[in-house]
C-alpha cells in the first residue's frame, strides 16, 4: 500500500514537472519568434503543447481511477519520449537544442520504474532519435532544417547514444543508493521505535523549550497518561514535582485514576552529534513497590528482632514451668492446665523459631553432599518423632551416589518439612513415596508424594506463601522455607494435587557430581 501511494506520488510530480517545461518551452519560443529569432514554424509548437495539455489532464483523472500505476507509469514514459521526438522534428532535428529531454525523460523513468524503465526509456530513446535522424538523411520524411545532413551524422548519433545510456546507469545507481539508504533509515528508526517502546523504563525526551516530544509506551503504563495527550505541553506543567536542576531524585506523582506513586527519575541532556543541545532525556521508574517492600522489609526486621529477644525469657519459663511440674506433684485440673501451657509455650517456640528461620536464614555453609543418604537419614528422624504413624507406608525410588552442593542441615530440614506435611495429609494413614531420576543432564529431581486428602484449587497458588496454613495449629511457615531454600541452591519446586487423591511436590536441583 504504501508502495503505490509513492508511486502515485511520483507520477503527480511527473505530471506538475511536464506541464510546468512544456509552459517554460513554449514561452521561450515565442519570446525568440516575436523577436525575429526564430527559424521554425510556430504553430507545430502550439499543437505539441496543446496535446501535453491534453494527456496531463487525462493522466490526472486516470490517476484518481486507475489502480495499474505501474502501467500507466510506462505508458507516461512511452507517450513522453514520442513528444519529445516530435518536439526535436519540429525543432530542426539533428539542429535541435531540445534532445536533452531525452535525459531528463530517461531520469524520470530510472526514479519511477528503476532499473528496467530507465534502460527500456534510453534503448527506446536511441531507436526514436536515431530513427528520426535516419529518415530525415535518407529523404524519407520532409526536413525542416535549413541545414543539409553532414557524414559526421552518425558520429553524432552515437554521442547521444552513450549519453542516454550512461544517465541510465548513473541514476539508476544513484536511486538504488537512495532506496537502499532509505531502506536502512526506516529499519534503524523500526528499531528505535521498538527499543523505546520495550524499555520496562518510562521515557520522555523534551526540546530546547521544554515541550515534550515523545513519550513512550512504559511511560503511559507507569502514569495513566496517554503520549496524544501530552505531546507538545511543557514538561513542568504535567510534572509539577521534577526538579529540573537535580540530574537524579525521587518525586510523587497523582495518576489520573487517583493512584498515587513514586517515581525515581533521572535527568540527561539530549545533544546531536556535534554536542549542539536539543532537549532533555527523562527516565523514570515506578518506585512504589520498592518502597513498600523496603517499609516491609525494615518492619521485618523489626519483628524479628523482637522475636529473638522474646524467644529467651519464653526458654526460661518453658523451663520454669517444666521444674514446677516435676516438684509440685500436681494432679487433676491443674496437672491439665500445666500440660496445656508447657504445649503452648512450645509451640510459641517453635513458630519463634521457624519466623527466625524464615526471616533472617543465616548463612549455611554448602559442601558435597549425597542426596540419598540425606533423605535415608531425615526418614529416620521422621519414623522416631511424634508426629510419626504407624498406618503410613513408605516406598522409595531413589538413585545411588547422587550427589549436590548444599548444607545438610539446610536440606534435611527441606525434606523433614515436605515429610510431615505429607503425614499431616494422610490422616487414615497411606503411602509416602519418594523418588529421584535425572530429566537432563546436570539436574535431578527429588519427587516427594502421598495419598491424603490435596489441596484445594483455590489454595495452590498461596501454599508457599508466608504465614499461609489452611492447619488449625499450622505457622504457615514450613513451605516458605522450603522454597527459600531451594531457590537459594539454584533450583526450583513444582506442585501437582488433586482432592481426594493427594499432592506431589517435585524438586529440581543442579548435579554437583553423579557416578
Amino acid at each position: 500500500m504504501k508502495g503505490e501511494q509513492d508511486l502515485a506520488y511520483k507520477l503527480r510530480l511527473l505530471i506538475i514537472v511536464r506541464l510546468c517545461l512544456a509552459s517554460f518551452i513554449l514561452g521561450t519560443i515565442l519570446f525568440f519568434y516575436l523577436r525575429g529569432a526564430w527559424l521554425y514554424p510556430i504553430s507545430y509548437l502550439f499543437i505539441w503543447t496543446g496535446i501535453i495539455y491534453f494527456l496531463s489532464l487525462i493522466y490526472i483523472i486516470l490517476l484518481r481511477f486507475i489502480k495499474r500505476l505501474k502501467a500507466l507509469s510506462y505508458i507516461q514514459i512511452v507517450l513522453d519520449l514520442i513528444l519529445i521526438t516530435a518536439l526535436i522534428y519540429i525543432t530542426g532535428e539533428k539542429d535541435s537544442i531540445f534532445t536533452f529531454l531525452y535525459e531528463l525523460s530517461i531520469m524520470s523513468a530510472c526514479i519511477i520504474l528503476q532499473k528496467r524503465g530507465g534502460f527500456g526509456a534510453a534503448s527506446l530513446s536511441c531507436i526514436f532519435y536515431g530513427g528520426l535522424l535516419d529518415l530525415g538523411y535518407y529523404g524519407i520524411i520532409p526536413t525542416l532544417s535549413p541545414h543539409e545532413y553532414e557524414l559526421g551524422i552518425l558520429y553524432h548519433i552515437l554521442i547521444n547514444f552513450f549519453a542516454f545510456y550512461l544517465i541510465a546507469l548513473l541514476t539508476t545507481t544513484l536511486t538504488e543508493q537512495i532506496k537502499r539508504s532509505k531502506e536502512r533509515l526506516h529499519e534503524l528508526e523500526a528499531l528505535h521505535r521498538h527499543i523505546v517502546s520495550s524499555l520496562n523504563a518510562g521515557l520522555i525526551t523534551t526540546n530546547k523549550e521544554g515541550e515534550i516530544t515523545s513519550f513512550n509506551r512504559a511511560a503511559e503504563l507507569i502514569t495513566g497518561l496517554k503520549s496524544e495527550e501530552i505531546l507538545g505541553k511543557r514538561l513542568k506543567d504535567v510534572f509539577s514535582e521534577l526538579k529540573d536542576e537535580r540530574m537524579n531524585g525521587e518525586m510523587g506523582f497523582l495518576r489520573p485514576d487517583n493512584r498515587f506513586v513514586f517515581l525515581g527519575y533521572s535527568i540527561s541532556s539530549l545533544v546531536d552529534e556535534k554536542g549542539k543541545g536539543l532537549g532533555r532525556l527523562i527516565v523514570f521508574r515506578d518506585l512504589t513497590e520498592v518502597k513498600r517492600l523496603r517499609a516491609l522489609s525494615i518492619m521485618g526486621r523489626f519483628a524479628a528482632n523482637i522475636a529473638h529477644e522474646i524467644r529467651n525469657p519464653l526458654a526460661a519459663i518453658s523451663g520454669c514451668v517444666q521444674v514446677l511440674n516435676q516438684e509440685l506433684k500436681l494432679e487433676g485440673e491443674n496437672k491439665r492446665l500445666f500440660d496445656i501451657v508447657l504445649s503452648e509455650v512450645n509451640r510459641l517456640n517453635i513458630l519463634i523459631s521457624e519466623f527466625l528461620s524464615f526471616s533472617r536464614p543465616t548463612p549455611d555453609k554448602k559442601e558435597r553432599v549425597n542426596i540419598r543418604k540425606i533423605i535415608d537419614e531425615t526418614l529416620k528422624l521422621l519414623t522416631k518423632s511424634k508426629e510419626w504413624r504407624e498406618n503410613i507406608k513408605i516406598k522409595k525410588a531413589l538413585l545411588d551416589n547422587v550427589y549436590i552442593k548444599a548444607s545438610p542441615e539446610r536440606l534435611r530440614q527441606v525434606f523433614l518439612n515436605l515429610f510431615l506435611n505429607a503425614i499431616e495429609a494422610m490422616p487414615d494413614g497411606g503411602r509416602l513415596s519418594i523418588s529421584m531420576d535425572f530429566p537432563t543432564r546436570g539436574f535431578v529431581n527429588i519427587t516427594i508424594k502421598d495419598t491424603g486428602t490435596g489441596i484445594e484449587e483455590r489454595y495452590i497458588n498461596r501454599v508457599f506463601e508466608p504465614f499461609f496454613s489452611t492447619k488449625e495449629n499450622g505457622t504457615g511457615l514450613g513451605l516458605s522455607i522450603v522454597q527459600r531454600a531451594i531457590e537459594e541452591l539454584e533450583g526450583r519446586i513444582e506442585l501437582k494435587t488433586k482432592i481426594g487423591e493427594g499432592t506431589e511436590f517435585k524438586i529440581t536441583l543442579p548435579v554437583a557430581e553423579f557416578l
